[in-house]
């Protein structure tokens, strides 16, 4: 028998946003991408802070969670949340911007997948009990 679906979603998961975390930490000049440019020291902290701090931290608590079987479901739900909230952010900005690039509709992807792979995973896990 193979690895649990929720290990490897949660491993993937905690892969993404460590690295994203890691990744802002170093050169938070990477949000620049999507057109936010960071004028100041200040500005780099923040981007730093937010998108580095917050995502290693995530990393972190998913890798946990991947590692013990015990944290499967609650890393799965946080999963799905946190890849549901940035994605529906993300639709009501465009609604409201009116503004699409191809990178949004790619981020917005991605979003979608890792929440559809935590909700399958999460089933999985339930079914499994």
């Amino acid at each position: 028998m193979g690895l649990p679906l929720a290990r490897i979603s949660l491993a993937l998961t905690a892969l993404v946003y460590g690295a994203l975390g890691g990744a802002f930490v170093v050169r938070p000049e990477l949000l620049e991408v999507t057109g936010v440019v960071l004028p100041t020291g200040a500005a780099k902290t923040e981007i730093r802070s937010i998108y580095g701090g917050l995502e290693l931290g995530l990393g972190v608590f998913f890798a946990i969670a991947c590692a013990r079987p015990a944290w499967f479901r609650a890393g799965l739900v946080a999963q799905i949340a946190s890849f549901s909230g940035i994605a529906l952010a993300r639709v009501i900005g465009l609604g409201i911007d009116r503004e699409p690039e191809p990178l949004t509709f790619v981020l917005l992807g991605a979003e979608i997948v890792g929440a559809l792979f935590g909700l399958v995973a999460l089933r999985r896990e339930r079914s499994r009990s």
